[in-house]
C-alpha cells in the first residue's frame, strides 16, 4: 500500500511539473489508449489511468529530449527507454507483472499503426 501511495504522488507530482500537453502528443495518447483499452477490455477507471500516464511519458519525454537537444535518434534512445521502464513499473503497480507486460506489447502495436 505504500509503494503504491509513493508511486501515485510522484507520478502525479511529475505531471503538475511537465509543460502542457500540444494537439499530437495528445491525440497519439488517445490513439494509444483507445486501442490497449479496447483490446484488453478495460474498465473506465482503468482507461482513464493508462491514457494519464500514456499522455504523461509522451510529454515527459519530449520534455527531456528538449531539454537535452537530442536530434539523433542514438540520442534518444536512453531517454524512451527509461520512458518505457518508467511506464511499465507504474503500470505493474496498478494492474500487476502480467497485465502490464500485456499492456505494454498492446501500446507498441497501437504506435506501430
Amino acid at each position: 500500500m505504500r509503494k503504491t501511495l509513493t508511486i501515485f504522488f510522484i507520478f502525479f507530482s511529475l505531471s503538475l511539473f511537465c509543460q502542457e500537453a500540444n494537439s499530437w502528443q495528445i491525440k497519439q495518447a488517445k490513439k494509444i489508449s483507445d486501442f490497449v483499452s479496447d483490446k484488453h477490455d478495460l474498465s473506465e477507471d482503468d482507461s482513464k489511468f493508462f491514457y494519464n500516464a500514456q499522455l504523461n511519458q509522451i510529454v515527459e519525454n519530449a520534455l527531456k529530449i528538449k531539454e537535452l537537444g537530442a536530434s539523433k535518434p542514438e540520442e534518444k534512445r536512453p531517454i524512451y527507454r527509461q520512458g518505457f521502464n518508467n511506464l511499465k513499473s507504474i503500470l505493474t503497480e496498478r494492474f500487476g507483472s502480467e497485465l502490464a507486460n500485456e499492456l505494454m506489447k498492446s501500446s507498441n502495436l497501437a504506435r506501430k499503426q
